[in-house]
């Protein structure tokens, strides 16, 4: 199968109309649109999701044998 060489404005039109199909599926989990989906996809792929935050910080109180100086 050959791939098909669409220009930037085709590429949009087509990406929006799929976009249009999906939103409006009266059975959004059929094969039909999970297929148009993977379509959307190759089309327009979604970017990678965020690192995850870093673990909080532990903050311990002062062991028992810390004075302060003054």
């Amino acid at each position: 199968m050959q791939n098909l060489e669409l220009s930037d404005e085709e590429e949009a039109v087509l990406a929006v109309e799929l976009v249009r199909l999906i939103s409006r599926a009266k059975y959004p989990l059929s094969d039909r649109i999970r297929a148009l989906g993977a379509i959307l996809n190759k089309l327009r792929p979604e970017p990678a999701p965020p690192a995850p935050p870093p673990p909080p910080k532990r903050y311990e109180s002062p062991s028992r044998g810390y004075r302060r100086r003054g």
